[in-house]
């Protein structure tokens, strides 16, 4: 639903939205393209805010969000270390992390072969 007046858009988004009876919440809408990266889970096509999915680390494909990332040798928080051995939450290949642009599925969503509604961690 689109609305035409600011204010009657703001009123919906800061509280709800009755159609027929249902009570339904508003959200801005926000503009996204197929290789937007989730932070949560590491798949594409939507951003953190809105995401239902299970944690997926974007550097080693565990059950945390990146933000939680530790490696148990050297202690590093947050980022890739040398004794990082990554995998890629998309494609499970162990020669990268999720965020490189050398994923396949990230290759695949940028030259329009891959609806990212079908991206899941589950392949």
């Amino acid at each position: 639903m689109a609305f035409l007046i600011l204010k009657q858009a703001n009123k919906a988004i800061n509280g709800r939205l009755y159609i027929a009876g249902i009570s339904a919440k508003v959200a801005r809408f926000q503009n996204t393209s197929k290789t937007t990266q989730c932070l949560k889970y590491s798949g594409f096509g939507h951003l953190l805010a809105f995401c239902k999915k299970e944690p997926k680390c974007v550097l080693c494909a565990e059950s945390h969000i990146m933000e939680n990332h530790k490696c148990s040798i050297c202690k590093a928080k947050k980022t890739s270390c040398l004794h990082l051995v990554p995998k890629c939450a998309n494609c499970n290949s162990n020669t990268h992390s999720a965020n490189s642009k050398a994923c396949e599925i990230y290759l695949a969503l940028q030259n329009k072969t891959l609806d990212p509604i079908i991206i899941d961690n589950e392949l």
